[in-house]
């Protein structure tokens, strides 16, 4: 396959052409979860990271604490209970009441995941982002072995990697393909990984690019992954720029890819 083919896959998730779609058996879809999360561009939050082991999500160095308390939000609760379990992000008391630290670790989290203007505030797009990630389906794509494979739920709009039955990235959140460009299901590999490369058709920069069938694969997302008025993809899973970078350093060339599920509105 000729680099310029790869290379011109798409730059926001073009298809170079159709493809036959292909479901993997005995995995079940996740349940709709009725969560539209707002999904737009932002300018990148998060340096580059060394390639190696992908860094555990809950590595992050709190923010410095605001000067003023935030508001509390609507998702109060339901943000507090999962910083909770996910400790790295800074302490929280699980009240629903807004604290200080409250709002220093709600704003940490949000920075992790590219929310533009990190408010520290548990509104309703970070509502919708903890909605998300609690429903990942993990224990329904995990797989046995040293090898790192790629998991990816369209219904709830999160990915992960799996090795030796240990999750070693996510679950986070991704973007795939819009009605009409719908991501493919099935059992991939990972055939080519770039860096940085160029859409020979659009001229948009594609970061960590990672082919895995028919012009589709993993990449940066060029647009702000929450903005409510981008419906999708054209068929690529988009992710967030520490998310590429994470996933660009634990794969290889052979590395298995499984999709599953299906995107609420397509």
């Amino acid at each position: 396959m000729h680099d310029a083919f790869m290379s011109s896959a798409h730059a926001h998730g073009q298809p170079v052409r159709r493809r036959r779609r292909r479901r993997i058996s005995g995995l079940a879809m996740a349940g709709a979860i009725g969560v539209t999360a707002a999904l737009a561009t932002v300018p990148l939050l998060h340096p580059l990271p060394t390639f190696g082991k992908a860094p555990p999500d809950t590595a992050l160095i709190p923010l410095p604490a605001p000067s003023a308390p935030c508001a509390a939000g609507p998702a109060q609760r339901e943000v507090e209970t999962y910083i909770a379990a996910h400790p790295g992000y800074g302490h929280v008391t699980t009240d629903g009441v807004q604290s200080p630290e409250d709002c220093t670790a709600i704003r940490t989290l949000q920075e992790r995941f590219d929310v533009r203007n990190p408010s520290g505030s548990a509104d309703a797009l970070t509502g919708a982002l903890i909605s998300r990630l609690n429903s990942a389906p993990v224990g329904s794509c995990d797989t046995n072995g040293p090898a790192v494979n790629i998991c990816v739920d369209l219904t709830t709009q999160t990915m992960w990697a799996v090795r030796d039955s240990e999750v070693v990235l996510g679950p986070t959140i991704i973007r795939s393909g819009k009605a009409g460009e719908e991501t493919p299901t099935g059992d991939f590999t990972i055939h080519e990984k770039k860096r940085h490369t160029v859409s020979t058709i659009t001229g948009t920069p594609m970061e960590y690019w990672q082919h895995m069938q028919d012009g589709y694969g993993f990449h940066q997302a060029w647009s702000y992954l929450h903005d409510p008025n981008v419906s999708g993809s054209l068929g690529c899973v988009n992710m967030t720029r520490k998310d590429s970078a994470d996933l660009f350093s634990l794969t290889d060339p052979g590395t298995s890819v499984h999709i599953f599920g299906r995107k609420p509105g397509t």
